[in-house]
């Protein structure tokens, strides 16, 4: 979903050395008056801000930059600002546009059912997931469309989720959530910033370092860190390419057979249905020269075949069990624009890249940018 962002001159931003001051007013678009209480956050970090009563806000984000702005506030629209280091000096006001489609209210009775599809997509499949709970259920909107069986959440500002295995609260602005019911594929999109839970029990947080290094290995964060370092290799990554055979073709249903078989699926095409097949190369690819480039110091990462990407946690394999830890496998999908990744591991255009399987965001593994690698 595209949101209007309006910046217009009012206060500066100060940019030096990797680390941004940032400092902005937030006021209503309708009004022009004061917008107090928005959220101002850098995205994926523990930065934040909360607006005054002139609607002023500012923080100090440590991160190298660039980084996503998110200002957002309930019953508006989310404003994002993308700072960039080689951006010139901006004097910056965000205006909240409210919200103009909010959901229909549903049969409450059917809440508790929607309620755990959602969760096990947003969630994901993962030892922390026990411990992980959204404290403000009742931000959640709910809307089912019989015709396509799809479910569609929203949420009528920030969710505050509690995840206790890895030590953290997530304050998460969800944009847009759907889940094909009868395929079992969801895809969801928001921003977040993070707040550290706090104990006076050791033991307490040494689970969490632990589980915070688990949740790390095998990650979209760990991937996207030794693409940069272009170690994917040394970092226990094992990369494959993967060939997509129509049902038109010779082969596809040997492909459908194939151990290497990634996937199978179909899509409408001119009114027609198409079967595919996606299988793996045999051989895992000995470089990454065809997917990382680099150019003036800056690191890209594009494919015009989908990527095969394995990791195997063999430390972790000898104290959780095979339910505890799926496979670490995924299918990466390129769009048409290059995906440029910074020294934090955040990548843009990330609605160029589409990921299927291990990697797929999952808010109960979800870490921070300022999260250190032990």
């Amino acid at each position: 979903m595209k949101l209007k962002l309006f910046l217009l001159l009012l206060l500066p931003l100060q940019l030096f050395a990797g680390t941004s001051h940032l400092n902005g007013t937030v006021i209503d678009a309708a009004t022009q008056k004061p917008a107090p209480g928005a959220k101002a956050f850098i995205n994926r970090s523990m930065k934040f801000s909360i607006s005054d009563s002139l609607g002023k806000f500012s923080l100090i984000d440590t991160l190298s930059l660039p980084v996503e702005l998110v200002v957002t506030m309930p019953g508006y629209e989310t404003l994002v600002y993308f700072v960039n280091d080689d951006k010139p000096t901006f004097q910056l006001r965000f205006e909240l546009v409210k919200k103009k489609h909010a959901f229909t209210p549903i049969d409450s009775s059917k809440i508790p059912e929607y309620e755990d599809l959602f969760l096990r997509h947003f969630f994901g499949i993962t030892y922390n997931v026990k411990e992980t709970f959204i404290i403000n259920p009742s931000v959640l909107r709910y809307k089912f469309d019989e015709a396509s069986g799809t479910l569609s959440v929203t949420a009528d500002g920030l969710i505050n989720i509690i995840n206790d295995g890895l030590g953290y609260m997530i304050h998460y602005q969800l944009d847009t959530f759907t889940l094909r019911i009868l395929q079992d594929l969801s895809e969801f999109n928001g921003y977040c910033f993070f707040t550290s839970l706090s104990t006076n029990k050791p033991f307490i947080q040494s689970k969490w370092e632990m589980r915070r290094q688990l949740a790390y290995k095998g990650s979209m964060l760990h991937f996207m860190n030794a693409m940069y370092a272009n170690e994917p290799y040394n970092q226990g990554f094992k990369l494959r390419n993967v060939v997509r055979v129509f049902e038109t073709e010779k082969g596809y249903k040997s492909a459908l057979k194939s151990k290497d078989m990634v996937r199978a699926g179909s899509f409408m095409q001119n009114g027609n249905k198409t079967s595919f097949a996606d299988v793996a190369e045999g051989s895992f690819l000995t470089s990454t020269s065809q997917l990382r480039t680099d150019s003036a110091n800056q690191v890209y990462l594009h494919s015009p075949q989908p990527i095969l990407v394995e990791y195997e946690d063999k430390e972790s394999k000898q104290f959780l069990t095979t339910e505890e830890m799926p496979p670490m496998i995924s299918l990466i999908f390129f769009g048409k624009e290059k995906i440029k990744i910074c020294s934090t591991g955040m990548y843009y255009n990330a609605s160029d890249l589409y990921v299927y399987g291990f990697m797929k965001e999952k808010i109960s593994d979800l870490l921070p940018f300022e999260y250190v690698k032990l």
